[in-house]
């Protein structure tokens, strides 16, 4: 195999990469756990959990937003990626 053929597939991957999608979205749901925690000992010491769980909900906000641009980008390639792997195969 050709060094630009590995350097093209490895591209490839690393561009649309499931591990990648899903560590991208774990990071702020771990987010939303601890805050939501945060929030559940607030409200058993009697403090205000509206602040926590504002951040909780921001935190949500941004993992649906990294599945839905994941998903994408794991469901439709960018056209230029195409054009590259399919360099790579003819090499």
């Amino acid at each position: 195999m050709s060094a630009d053929r590995e350097t093209t597939i490895r591209i490839s991957f690393e561009e649309v990469s499931l591990d990648e999608v899903l560590k991208t979205v774990a990071e702020p749901l771990t987010d939303v756990a601890l805050r939501l925690e945060q929030a559940r000992l607030k409200l058993s010491h009697g403090e205000d959990p509206f602040p926590t769980l504002a951040s909780a909900r921001d935190e949500l906000e941004k993992a649906f937003v990294a599945f839905e641009r994941g998903r994408a980008r794991l469901l439709h390639p960018q056209p230029g990626m195409r054009r590259l792997e399919a360099r790579a195969r003819n090499h």
